[in-house]
């Protein structure tokens, strides 16, 4: 147990193609956390082992703790699974409350607060995503209740592995099958506490929303000061080859090449909410 003051912990996955990725967003999550924060941050690695990158960011207020996967059991054909990992938290993680955040991501500020959220009720914390409704929830960054899933789903006979592989199956072959989010959504519906848009917010479909939808869905327009995480899930991913990038890839570029400048951020934020006519 770990009794620093303001001390959180934080649970990325990866395999080694994404290990940049992860890095990038472990980068931005550290450049911009509050001096006073301490994190653990835990690093599940699937089927690899080489971490010298990320491990440069270790330090006493950044504690990096590696898990090594040496066998994937959730690979298949069709898909890496390094995501599926999120139904065994409960399992590899010696903590009760944990936020995931996916590799495809770079973090604009401090994130401490969300651990301020009371979800003891709960078995998770998410941010809306209406592509299947207002009740549906993104899995990309969730905060996670490990304590309650443990002590209410875990027994003897039953496992979240038991959960994922039963839901899985009867929902893979469905049009728009969205892998384990579809399944966090089946098992965990009406038992999460939504979260504000800024800890995960969706860069590529952003744009797709109309103004009402946006306001709907969240509950306000969205404010650029208020953006924490920016998650680039679906297409297009700013490390990809492109013509030309838009602002948002080109903030994840300021972090992927450790040149970041804060007032150009912020202009390029407020130009991406349409803050300036």
């Amino acid at each position: 147990m770990n009794y620093q003051q303001n001390y959180f912990n934080i649970v990325y996955m990866t395999d080694e193609s994404y290990s940049f990725q992860t890095y990038v967003s472990m980068f931005s999550l550290k450049y911009n956390k509050r001096r006073d924060v301490n994190y653990g941050v835990y690093l599940i690695c699937i089927e690899f082992e080489n971490i010298d990158k990320i491990w440069s960011l270790n330090s006493e207020d950044f504690q990096i703790k590696p898990i090594y996967i040496k066998k994937n059991i959730f690979k298949s054909n069709n898909n890496a699974g390094v995501v599926y990992y999120k139904f065994l938290l409960h399992e590899l993680l010696d903590c009760d409350i944990v936020f995931h955040i996916d590799s495809d991501t770079v973090v604009v500020d401090d994130i401490s607060d969300v651990f301020n959220i009371d979800i003891t009720d709960y078995y998770l914390g998410a941010v809306r995503d209406k592509i299947k409704g207002f009740k549906y929830f993104n899995a990309g960054n969730l905060l996670f209740n490990l304590k309650k899933i443990r002590e209410t789903i875990v027994n003897d006979t039953d496992t979240m592995y038991v959960y994922y592989d039963k839901i899985n199956e009867e929902l893979k072959d469905e049009k728009g099958f969205l892998w384990e989010q579809d399944v966090f959504n089946k098992i965990f519906k009406d038992k999460i506490k939504f979260l504000h848009y800024g800890y995960n917010f969706l860069v590529n479909t952003y744009s797709q929303y109309r103004f009402n939808e946006l306001i709907r869905l969240y509950g306000e327009k969205i404010q650029s000061d208020k953006l924490k995480i920016l998650h680039f899930a679906s297409n297009p991913k700013p490390w990809k080859k492109s013509k030309k990038k838009n602002m948002w890839g080109l903030i994840w570029k300021m972090y992927a090449d450790e040149n970041v400048d804060k007032e150009k951020e912020k202009v390029m934020l407020r130009m991406n909410c349409r803050e300036y006519k």
